[in-house]
C-alpha cells in the first residue's frame, strides 16, 4: 500500500474582480469554507495579463482562519502567508501555478498588483484544486 493524491475537481476563486486591477491595488477572493471537504492541500492556479507593456508583477498571499469572518488581515503582508510572485510579460497571459500545503479550515486568495499599469480588462483568473490522499 502507498500513498497517492486524489485531485478534486478546479474552481474558479477570484475572476472578475482581477479584471482591470490598476497597479498599487489589490483584491481577495470570497472566503472558501474547507471544512467539510477537508483538502489537505490544494494547487492555486493563477492566470494573468496586464493591459499594456509591463514586466513588473502581482503577489499572491493566502489569507487564513479556523473560523469563518475571522482571517488574518490584509492590513500588512506580514499577516499573510506568501504564496508566489507572478511576473508580467506585458499583455501576452502568463500563467503560474503552485501546491499550497496545510490548508486552512478556512482560506481567501489574496492578489496585489505591484505596480502600474492595471492588469487586463479580461481573463485574468486564480483557481484551486484541492488535494487529498488515498492509501491503495
Amino acid at each position: 500500500m502507498s500513498l497517492k493524491p486524489i485531485f478534486a475537481a478546479q474552481t474558479t476563486l477570484i475572476s472578475t474582480e482581477l479584471d482591470s486591477l490598476a497597479g498599487g491595488s489589490s483584491a481577495s477572493s470570497a472566503e472558501q469554507n474547507n471544512g467539510s471537504d477537508r483538502y489537505l492541500d490544494a494547487q492555486i492556479d493563477v492566470e494573468l495579463a496586464s493591459a499594456s507593456a509591463d514586466t513588473g508583477y502581482c503577489s499572491v498571499y493566502l489569507l487564513e482562519g479556523s473560523e469563518t469572518g475571522k482571517l488574518s488581515t490584509v492590513a500588512n503582508v506580514s499577516m499573510m502567508r506568501y504564496l508566489m510572485d507572478v511576473q508580467m510579460n506585458g499583455t501576452t497571459v502568463v500563467r503560474k501555478s503552485k501546491r499550497v500545503q496545510d490548508l486552512p479550515k478556512f482560506y481567501k486568495v489574496h492578489i496585489i498588483k505591484n505596480a502600474a499599469p492595471a492588469l487586463a480588462a479580461s481573463g485574468n483568473t486564480v483557481k484551486a484544486t484541492g488535494v487529498n490522499v488515498e492509501n491503495v
